[in-house]
């Protein structure tokens, strides 16, 4: 594998330091996020839940500890 094989896996986003600013105050946990979530089958075929799905943004997001990451450590 070349050293730059996964370097367009990942583009950057858009107004990233707005986007950074913004859900900075949140402080969330570290973990995987799907947003929207619904709750159970239920939910997902409910009209609110749709109209969030239109609304947008739709995303899954990986929120890291803060500082510099190390992918020696993701890979062992």
């Amino acid at each position: 594998m070349g050293p730059f094989w996964h370097r367009s896996d990942y583009p950057r986003m858009p107004h990233e330091t707005e986007v950074r600013n913004a859900l900075r105050p949140f402080a969330i946990p570290p973990g995987d996020y799907f947003i929207p979530r619904a709750d159970g089958m239920e939910e997902m075929r409910s009209r609110e839940f749709k109209d969030k799905l239109n609304q947008g943004p739709v995303a899954v997001i990986t929120v890291m500890p803060n500082g510099m990451f190390s992918m020696r450590r993701n890979l062992v």
